[in-house]
């Protein structure tokens, strides 16, 4: 009976062993699989751990094989001992709705390889990728021609299978349910320098524009100030020049020279004091300009306005005097009517004198003028 019993039992060891091996001599053939769910081989490892929508998240895939993908690698795509893969198939297609992918490589060492995908997801859910052939992403148009010299004939293929990844919702980790306030903008790095230095620009640019306005009177009366002293240096130097051509004409008489000489110092003296000299008759020049200038003259001022009484006087005496009993009085150098010898060019001279002078006291006759004009709006 015993004899029996063990006879029963090694059949029945005998079959299961049997049954066993048919069973693993099935699972080989010319079609590979890696799935990490039943390997102790395979590994995966997402970065970061929980991933939210609009993230950069990244899938790493280890596994083990001896084969040589890099032998058969597009030679373009390959850098040191990284591939650059091709994501175009139907499994990562199907996907485009969820995430977008940016690379997918595949990095080696000795028979250790590591399948590295970076993505962006935009749906929460489980991102669950189908099997793709590993041989078709390393080499697409080398894949395709094989399939089609194979002529329908099934070809090698490798097959990797991702686990799923879980997108996490934000609002359910954090366990909100109602929209938040939007929170304020934050700036670039170097922003706050850049609005900071524009601020105190525009406070600078607004001081200085108040600033101008309130200074603008004062602008436009210097305009005006240096406008004038302008135009009083033109008159000073045409009329000096008018002067030098009047003496240089010897062809012309005394009496016209003294004319023409008055003509030219009353063109002066009117733009000079903004006064009509040319109806004033020669005595009356002095009291005019210190009427004028509201009889606030200075001492070297009042001297200026002497001497040039004084050639008004002489000048008039050789221009009326010419034939008159007065020109044969004696001595005959002060009494007869024309000029002595050099007397034109000294005239000159002296003329040339105080239309300096005057220039030169030209701020104590603009201040008399104002004081003059304030007197008189009183």
């Amino acid at each position: 009976m015993k004899k029996k019993f063990l006879l029963i039992l090694f059949f029945f060891i005998c079959q299961t062993l049997f049954l066993s091996a048919q069973s693993n001599s099935t699972k080989l053939n010319n079609s590979t699989k890696l799935n990490n769910s039943s390997d102790d081989q395979l590994a995966q490892v997402l970065m970061p751990k929980d991933v939210y929508v609009g993230d950069t998240a990244q899938i790493q895939f280890f596994f083990r094989s001896a084969i040589d993908f890099f032998s058969v690698a597009d030679l373009s795509s390959v850098n040191d001992e990284t591939i650059a893969l091709d994501f175009s198939q139907k499994a990562f297609e199907d996907k485009k709705n969820f995430c977008t992918i940016s690379s997918l490589t595949l990095t080696r060492n000795k028979l250790n390889y590591i399948l590295t995908m970076t993505f962006v997801p935009w749906k929460t859910g489980v991102l669950d990728f189908s099997a793709f052939d590993l041989y078709e992403a390393v080499n697409k148009e080398r894949f395709n021609s094989e399939n089609l010299l194979l002529d329908n004939k099934e070809v090698a293929k490798f097959f990797i299978d991702l686990r799923p990844v879980k997108i996490a919702s934000l609002s359910e980790s954090l366990g909100t349910t109602t929209l938040k306030p939007p929170a304020s903008p934050i700036s670039v790095p170097g922003t706050n320098y850049t609005v900071w230095s524009f601020i105190i620009a525009s406070l600078i640019v607004v001081i200085l524009i108040v600033l101008f306005i309130l200074k603008l009177p004062k602008i436009i009366k210097k305009y005006y100030e240096l406008r004038e002293n302008a135009g009083f240096l033109r008159n000073a130097k045409s009329t000096k020049k008018q002067l030098r051509s009047l003496l240089k004409n010897t062809k012309i008489m005394d009496s016209e020279f003294s004319n023409k000489w008055q003509k030219i110092i009353k063109n002066y003296l009117e733009y000079r004091f903004e006064v009509d000299f040319h109806s004033t008759p020669s005595p009356q020049i002095s009291n005019k300009i210190r009427s004028a200038t509201g009889n606030m003259l200075s001492g070297n001022q009042q001297c200026v306005v002497e001497k040039i009484s004084a050639l008004f006087s002489r000048t008039d005496y050789v221009k009326y005097a010419n034939g008159s009993i007065d020109s044969q009085l004696l001595p005959s150098q002060s009494h007869q009517a024309q000029f002595l010898l050099n007397e034109r060019k000294n005239i000159i001279t002296e003329t040339e004198n105080i239309i300096n002078a005057f220039e030169s006291e030209n701020a104590d006759l603009e201040e008399m003028n104002e004081m003059k004009m304030e007197e008189t709006s009183k």
